[in-house]
């Protein structure tokens, strides 16, 4: 378990390759308000395998959204918990780091998921680098959204190697 403080940018946050496999709390009162632009992800899934928040938005307020915040996470398969106390839950991730932590509805009890958390792998020696890597070069010419490619000193193309 890792935490965020921005008050936006959570679709960005859950796509970005840098959240591989980390459960994140977010700390923003209510997360959800402007909803999922398909568009905006840094990534073609969530990198996350889940995430919790104090409250999420279910009717997005901003004209760009494609569906809301809760649809799209259960479109996705990332599970998501919410009501938490997220600025308590984010003292103890400051003053402990990183916790392993697990969602779980299958009422299984306390000291089973305990277990069950301990036996999950650390951050420590993953190679997560190769599992959300491109797998070959890619070219990126859409540009951006106003902007030209053809305007002086913007070029707008992407290509990795492996």
């Amino acid at each position: 378990m890792v935490f965020n403080t921005s008050h936006t940018g959570y679709q960005e946050i859950l796509t970005d390759p840098s959240y591989a496999g980390q459960l994140v709390t977010f700390t923003v009162a209510e997360l959800g308000n402007y909803g999922i632009h398909h568009g905006d992800e840094q990534a073609d899934a969530p990198q996350v395998p889940d995430s919790s928040r104090g409250a999420s938005s279910r009717e997005p307020s901003n004209w760009r959204s494609d569906e809301s915040l809760p649809a799209w996470l259960g479109r996705q398969g990332v599970a998501g918990i919410e009501g938490l106390d997220t600025r308590r839950l984010v003292r103890v991730l400051r003053s402990s780091g990183a916790q392993q932590g697990i969602i779980d509805s299958s009422g299984a009890s306390p000291q089973a998921l305990v277990d069950r958390a301990r036996r999950l792998p650390g951050m420590e020696g993953q190679d997560l680098a190769s599992q959300v890597s491109c797998k070959k070069p890619y070219d990126w010419a859409q540009g951006v959204a106003g902007r030209s490619p053809q305007q002086p000193g913007t070029t707008w193309w992407w290509s990795t190697t492996e």
